[in-house]
Order: structure tokens, then sequence, then C-alpha cells
């Protein structure tokens, strides 16, 4: 795999094409939460983690960052990846949809959710109208939400990238009493949290 980078291993394998944007991610994070003296009592849920890279890079200033993933493959090298850096980061096999649908999720004790590269995957797999939903639910109960939002444009050959939004903030337009504080545009990606 080429398209995410893997943490710690130096080289090709650590400088796939989205390691810079992960880690402007990260930062956005580390950001957001630079006043919290006790960067150990914040609790971070990366969803969609993939291999971990940006679960990882967190967990170095915010110990307790758990990734999860559908996909077992990705956790069980992640988990490996962890053990091997010695890293506090901690990866779950999750079926997030489920959970979010089921409502048993308890996600009152975490601090930020992560959906960077996760957003689009939700719109192919559900449409537009179950994500929208699903964000909302989400925002509602957890503080802080990062997204990172496709655009229409970068999926244009993809056969799904006609359900994206041509507005990526469409995503966020059921979410009443929530705020987008910070938004980044840059290369390809809206990031905002």
């Amino acid at each position: 795999q080429s398209y995410q980078p893997f943490y710690g291993l130096g080289g090709e394998l650590e400088t796939g094409p989205r390691q810079e944007r992960l880690k402007r991610n990260c930062t956005i994070v580390s950001k957001h939460f630079s006043n919290v003296t006790r960067k150990n009592q914040i609790r971070i849920v990366d969803m969609g983690c993939n291999v971990g890279y940006v679960a990882l890079l967190l967990a170095e200033i915010f110990p307790n960052t758990v990734g999860i993933d559908i996909n077992q493959h990705y956790v069980s090298m992640a988990n490996a990846l962890a053990g091997r850096a010695n890293s506090s980061a901690k990866f779950l096999k999750v079926d997030l949809m489920s959970i979010m649908e089921s409502g048993a999720e308890d996600l009152e004790q975490v601090d930020a959710v992560l959906l960077f590269n996760i957003v689009h995957q939700l719109i192919f797999a559900r449409g537009l109208a179950y994500t929208r939903q699903f964000i909302h639910r989400l925002i509602s109960r957890v503080d802080v939400v990062f997204l990172e939002l496709a655009n229409r444009t970068e999926y244009q050959s993809h056969p799904k990238g006609h359900l994206l939004p041509e507005n990526p903030l469409a995503v966020l337009f059921d979410c009443v009493n929530a705020e987008v504080v910070t938004l980044v545009k840059g290369e390809g990606r809206t990031v905002c949290k």
C-alpha cells in the first residue's frame, strides 16, 4: 500500500502521497489543544484510521488516542506499528456506521473525533443524507469534530464521484448548534473543526 504512510518505518513506506496532508491535519488538532497543559487527559478517537498514521503521530503528544477502522487487516497493522514504536496509541476494529445507528456509542468521554479521509467514504456507502445525519449525531455527542472534506473534482473519474456535493460544506447542513471554527482550504481537501 503506497497511498497511506506507515508510521515509524521511514523511507518510501512512511512517505505516501497523503503524508504531508495528514501531518497538516495533526498540526491543526495539536494547535486546537495547545492551551491544555495536561495533554494526557485529552481523549481523541481517529475514525477510519487505516494503518494508524494520524493516531500514532498524535499519540506522541496525546497518549489517549484511539484509532478505529472496519478493516481488521489495517487494525492489526496499526497495532503492530504501535508496538514497534512503543506508542500508547490503541487500535480497534469497529464498524462505525453500525455503532452510530444502534445508539450504543459512548462518546461523551471523548474530547475530539477525527474524520480524516472518511466523510466521502460514508457518502459513497450510504449517501449524502445519511452522512449529514451521521455527522449531526456525532457533533451532538462530542465537543470537537475535525473533518476532512473531499472535493468533487478529486473524484470525477470515480464511479460514485457524482454523489459528492458541489460544495463540500454541504455535509454540515443538518448540524444545528454547531459552528465551523476553523476552515482550512488547501490543496485538494478542506479541513474544518
